[in-house]
C-alpha cells in the first residue's frame, strides 16, 4: 500500500500529491493511533520509500500547500534514521550522475535549509536540529566537491543569499550535533566546518563558548587518560582521533579569529591552551589570576607529523594577521601585569606562542610548509603588532632572540635555499621594528650583522650568489635606515672580525657605485670617510677609556682593511685634531684601562698613503705619541710603523718644490721619552720602554741615520745609570728582564755608533755590576755581528775585577753562602762565565774576524785568558761551599 501511495505522490496530480503529503506527515508526526515506538518502527522499515516521497515534495515548488507539511515529514524521518536519506543524496549527487540532476538536487537542499528557519518548529518534543546536519553538509559540500562549475556556482550563489537568521539556525544545528555526536562524527563535522568557513568567513559557524567547552572536554578527558600512567604534562598522540578533532576545532577557531570574529578572552585562552598542547609543548597549564587567567607553556618537543595539527600553523599565521582590534588585559600575557584593558589586535594574545615556537623549534627537521608558515607569521608579527604597548612590551627581548635564532639558520647547510631567502625577510622586518627601539638596537645590530657577515663570507664577499647578494642588501638596509642614529658607532662598540670589515667595505663600495655622486658629505667626504669621522667624533665625546677602547680597535681594523686611501684634506685635519685632543684626555686615564696603539696605527696608515698631506697629521701624531709613551703600554710594531712613515713622509716633503721643510720630531720624541722613562724609573712602563728601545736599536742596527749621535749617547748613558741603580723588588718578571736587555742593546748600539760609549761604560767610578756585565754580554750575543763583541772582549779585565770583588764579598762571612743574596750573586757569576764563553765562541767563529784590528787569538787562547782571570776566585768559592 505504501508503494501505491508513493506512486500517487510522485506521479499523480497535484491534488493527489498534497493528499499523500498530508497523510504521511500526519501519520509520522501527529498520529494519535500509533505510539512513538510504533512510528519509529514504521519509519525504519519503510525509510527508503518515505524519504523518496519527502524528497519529491521539495521538487514541487508550485504547490504552496506542501510548504507547511514537507519539512515536518522530512525532519521526522531524519530523526528516526538519517541513513536512507543520506543514501538517496549519495545516489543523486554522485559525480557520475548527470550534472543537471545534481543541479536540481542542490536547489532542493537549499529549500530545506530555508525551511529550517521556520519559527516555532517543533516535532513533538524531539531534538530535531542534529538530524538536519547531514542535509546542511550535503548542500555546502557541493561548493568544493562537484566537478561541474555550473553546480558549484549555483551552490555558491544560493549560499550567499542566506540571511543571518538562516545562518544562526544552522549554527544551532551544528552545536547540538556536536554535543550528541560520537568522536568520529565530531571529527567529520569539524573537518567540514574548517573547509566551509573560508568560503563564508562572515558566518560564525559555532559560538565561542561551545567551541571552548568541547575543547576543554576532550583535553580533560585525554589528559586524565595520560595521567593514569604518568604525572607529566599533557603530550598529544599525533595519531589519536582526539588529537585530530582538537586540531580541527583549533583550526576553525583560528580561522574565525582571522576573519574578524571577536572571541571572549576565556574562550580564546582555551583555544590557546589547546593550540600549545597540539604544537608539542610538554609543560602547559592555565594560571588562574585574581580576575584574569593566562597560559604558561614550556619545553617544545618535536612537531607532530599529523597533517591536521601542522595546518594549525597556517591558522596561527592568519590569526596573527587579523586587523580586528579589541580591549585586552596585559595580565593575560605576562605575570604581575596590569589587569586593566589596553587596545590591541585580537591575534596579539597568540604572539607568545609564535615567539616560543620559533625560538625552540628545530627547523632542520621541521616540515617545509610548517617552516614557511612560522617565518611568514614572524614577519607579520614584526610588521603588524605594536610591541611598545603594555600588552606586548614584555616580549620584546624574547622576540628579538627568536629572530636571532632564525638568523642563525642561515649558517646551517641543511636548511633549504627558499627558507634562507625568507629569513632575510624576517631580519628586514625586525630591523624596521627596531627603528623605534634604540636601546634594543644597540646589541641586536651586532648579532644580526655577525650572522649576515658569515653568510656573505661563506658565499663570497663580492660574489653574485643569491644569498651573498641578499646578505649585502640586508647589511646595506641597516646602514641606510639607521644612518641618522650613528649606526657605525653602534656597530663599532662591539668586537668586530676582519670578515665583518671585508663585507662592510664591499657594501660601501656598492653604495658608492650606485650613488650618482660618490662624494655626499659637505666637505667632499664619501660614505667610507663618514665612518671615520662618525667614530672619531663619538670618541671625542666619551670621557672614560672603557667607552672608546673597542671602537678605536675596530676603527683601526677598518682603516687597515677597508679605507686607508683617498682621504680628503678636511678628514686628515680632523684626524690630527682628534690626536691632539686625545693626547690631553688620556693623561687622566689609568694605564691598564686603555690601549693607545690603535690611534697610532690609524695615524701611521693614513700618513703612509697621504704623504703629501701628512705634515700636520704627523705633527699632532708626535704629541699623541709622547703622551701615550709616558703613560701606556705601546707595542713595538706601532712605534716602528709610525717612525718609518714619518721618515719616508719627511723625505718626500723635503723633495717637493715650494713646500717648507719641517723637522721630523718623532725620532727625537722616542729618545726623549726613553730618557724620561729611564730617569723616572717607572716600572709600570717596562713594556713600553722595551718596545721603544727595540725600535731605536733596530733602526741603529740598519744604519738608517735617523737618530742623532748625541741623543743616542745621552739615552744610552741614562740606560747605564738605570741598570746600575735599578734593583728589582720581589719577583724578577719577564718584562723586567726584557726591558733591561733592551737597555743593554741600546748601549751596545751606542758603542757601535761612537767609541766614546765604551769609555763611559768602563769608566764608572764603582765599576759595573756583574748583572750589568751579563746583560751587555747577552745583548752582544743576541745581536747582529759587529765590532762591539771584540770591543767588549777587551774589557775582560774590568769585568774580572768586579767579578772577584763579588766573590770576595761572599767569602768574607762564610754564613753568607746560605743566604738568598749570596745565591743570586753566585748564579750571576756562573751565568756571566757562560756568557763570556759564548762570546768567545761567537767572535772566534766569525769569518770576518781577520778584518778586526788587534784581535789575533783563536778560541782556545781566548778561553785560557778567561779562565786565568776568573778561576782563582771561583776555586776559593768552591772550597768554602
Amino acid at each position: 500500500m505504501l508503494d501505491l501511495l508513493s506512486f500517487a505522490a510522485t506521479e499523480g496530480t497535484p491534488e493527489t500529491c498534497v493528499i499523500a503529503a498530508k497523510f504521511l506527515s500526519t501519520l509520522v508526526s501527529e498520529s494519535s493511533l500509533l505510539g512513538v515506538d510504533q512510528v519509529d518502527q514504521f519509519v525504519l522499515i519503510n525509510g527508503h520509500a518515505l524519504c523518496k516521497c519527502a524528497w519529491h515534495f521539495y521538487s514541487q515548488t508550485d504547490i504552496l500547500e506542501l510548504n507547511a507539511v514537507r519539512l515536518k515529514l522530512l525532519l521526522r524521518l531524519l530523526i528516526v534514521d538519517v541513513q536512507p536519506f543520506s543514501n538517496l543524496l549519495a545516489e543523486t549527487l554522485h559525480n557520475d550522475s548527470p550534472w543537471e540532476i545534481r543541479f536540481e538536487v542542490t536547489t532542493r537542499l537549499f529549500r530545506v535549509l530555508l525551511d529550517i528557519n521556520t519559527p516555532g518548529l517543533d516535532i513533538r518534543g524531539h531534538q530535531w536540529r542534529p538530524s538536519v546536519v547531514p542535509v546542511i553538509v550535503a548542500f555546502f559540500s557541493q561548493l568544493w566537491r562537484d566537478n561541474r562549475v555550473e553546480v558549484r556556482l549555483a551552490c555558491d550563489t544560493l549560499a550567499k543569499t542566506l540571511l543571518p537568521s538562516h545562518m544562526d539556525s544552522m549554527t544551532l544545528c551544528f552545536e547540538e550535533y556536536l554535543f550528541k555526536a560520537t568522536l568520529a562524527e565530531r571529527m567529520a563535522l569539524s573537518g567540514f566546518l574548517t573547509l566551509l568557513h573560508p568560503i563564508l568567513p562572515s558566518w560564525q559557524l559555532i559560538s565561542w563558548n561551545i567551541l571552548a567547552q568541547i575543547l576543554r572536554e576532550h583535553s580533560s578527558r585525554h589528559q586524565a587518560d595520560v595521567n593514569e600512567d604518568t604525572q607529566d604534562s599533557f603530550i598529544p598522540n599525533a595519531e589519536s582521533e582526539t588529537t585530530t578533532l582538537q586540531a580541527s576545532l583549533v583550526n576553525l577557531a583560528l580561522q574565525m579569529v582571522a576573519d574578524g570574529s571577536v572571541a571572549n578572552l576565556h574562550s580564546l585562552l582555551q583555544v590557546k591552551l589547546s593550540l600549545v598542547r597540539l604544537i608539542g609543548f610538554q609543560k602547559c597549564h592555565e594560571i588562574k589570576g585574581r580576575n584574569i587567567n593566562r597560559i604558561e607553556f614550556e619545553s617544545l618537543g618535536l612537531i607532530s607529523q599529523n597533517t591536521v595539527v601542522q595546518s594549525c600553523f597556517q591558522g596561527l599565521m592568519r590569526a596573527l594577521d587579523t586587523s580586528v582590534s579589541c580591549d585586552l588585559p596585559p595580565a593575560c600575557m605576562v605575570d604581575k601585569a596590569d589587569e586593566g584593558m589596553v587596545k590591541g589586535l585580537l591575534g596579539s594574545v597568540l604572539a607568545d606562542v609564535l615567539i616560543k615556537v620559533v625560538h625552540q623549534v628545530d627547523f632542520s627537521v621541521t616540515p617545509y610548509l610548517v617552516s614557511r608558515s612560522l617565518l611568514t607569521s614572524l614577519v607579520i608579527l614584526l610588521t603588524k603588532h605594536d610591541f611598545s604597548s603594555l600588552l606586548l612590551n614584555s616580549w620584546v627581548q624574547h622576540l628579538y632572540k627568536a629572530v636571532y635564532s632564525v638568523m642563525q639558520l642561515l649558517l646551517k647547510p641543511n636548511i633549504s635555499f627558499d627558507i634562507k631567502q625568507m629569513i632575510f625577510s624576517v631580519g628586514q622586518a625586525a630591523i624596521k621594528q627596531l627603528q623605534g627601539d634604540k636601546k634594543a638596537a644597540t646589541s641586536i645590530f651586532h648579532e644580526y650583522i655577525s650572522v649576515t657577515t658569515s653568510v656573505v663570507v661563506e658565499h663570497g664577499v663580492s660574489s653574485d650568489h643569491m644569498l651573498a647578494v641578499r646578505g649585502r642588501e640586508f647589511f646595506e638596509n641597516i646602514l641606510i635606515q639607521f644612518s641618522s642614529q650613528r649606526i657605525y658607532w653602534v656597530l663599532f662598540k662591539f668586537p668586530c672580525s676582519p670578515e665583518f670589515f671585508a663585507v662592510l667595505g664591499q657594501v660601501l663600495r656598492d653604495r658608492i657605485k650606485a650613488s650618482a655622486e660618490s662624494s655626499t658629505g659637505q666637505q667632499g667626504e664619501n660614505m667610507r670617510d663618514m665612518v671615520v669621522r662618525e667614530v672619531l667624533s663619538m670618541v671625542l665625546e666619551r670621557r672614560t677609556p672603557e667607552e672608546v677602547i673597542v671602537p678605536l680597535k675596530n676603527l683601526s681594523l677598518y682603516v687597515e682593511i677597508v679605507h686607508h686611501t683617498g682621504y680628503p684634506d678636511a678628514l686628515i685635519l680632523f684626524l690630527g685634531s682628534t690626536l691632539a685632543s686625545m693626547a690631553t684626555q688620556i693623561a687622566e686615564w689609568r694605564p691598564s684601562n686603555f690601549d693607545a696603539n690603535h690611534l697610532l696605527k690609524i695615524c701611521a696608515l693614513v700618513a703612509q698613503h697621504h704623504k703629501a698631506q701628512s705634515k700636520d697629521l704627523l705633527f699632532q701624531g708626535e704629541k699623541y705619541l709622547r703622551a701615550a709613551l709616558h703613560r701606556f703600554n705601546v707595542d713595538q710594531a706601532s712605534i716602528s710603523q709610525l717612525l718609518q712613515i714619518s721618515v719616508t713622509s719627511h723625505r718626500r716633503l723635503s723633495r717637493m718644490p715650494g713646500v717648507p721643510v719641517a723637522a721630523n720630531h718623532i725620532p727625537d720624541a722616542l729618545l726623549d721619552t726613553a730618557s724620561i722613562l729611564l730617569k723616572g724609573r717607572v716600572r709600570q712602563q717596562a713594556q713600553t720602554l722595551t718596545s721603544l728601545l727595540e725600535t731605536v736599536c733596530q733602526s741603529l742596527a740598519m744604519k738608517e741615520g735617523i737618530f742623532g749621535t748625541e741623543s743616542v749617547l745621552s739615552a744610552a748613558t741614562e740606560g747605564l745609570a738605570y741598570l746600575q741603580e735599578h734593583r728589582t723588588e720581589g719577583t724578577y718578571k719577564d718584562f723586567d728582564f726584557t726591558a733591561n736587555l733592551a737597555i743593554a742593546k741600546l748601549m751596545i748600539q751606542a758603542v757601535n755608533l761612537d767609541s766614546r760609549m765604551m769609555a763611559i761604560v768602563t769608566g764608572q767610578e764603582n765599576g759595573l755590576s756583574v748583572r750589568v756585565w751579563a746583560l751587555l754580554l747577552h745583548a752582544v750575543i743576541t745581536s747582529f755581528w759587529s765590532e762591539s763583541g771584540v770591543v767588549l772582549w777587551r774589557t775582560l779585565g774590568r769585568f774580572s775585577q768586579e767579578y772577584n770583588k763579588n766573590i770576595q764579598k761572599i767569602l768574607i762571612v762564610p754564613q753568607n753562602l746560605a743566604s738568598d743574596v749570596a745565591s743570586i750573586d753566585i748564579n750571576l757569576a756562573t751565568i756571566s762565565v757562560k756568557l763570556w764563553l759564548l762570546l768567545i765562541q761567537q767572535i772566534c767563529n766569525k769569518s770576518a774576524l781577520s778584518t778586526v784590528m788587534g784581535h789575533n787569538m783563536d778560541r782556545e787562547q781566548c778561553e785560557n785568558v778567561l779562565w786565568n782571570e776568573i778561576w782563582p776566585g771561583f776555586e776559593r768559592l768552591l772550597q768554602r761551599s
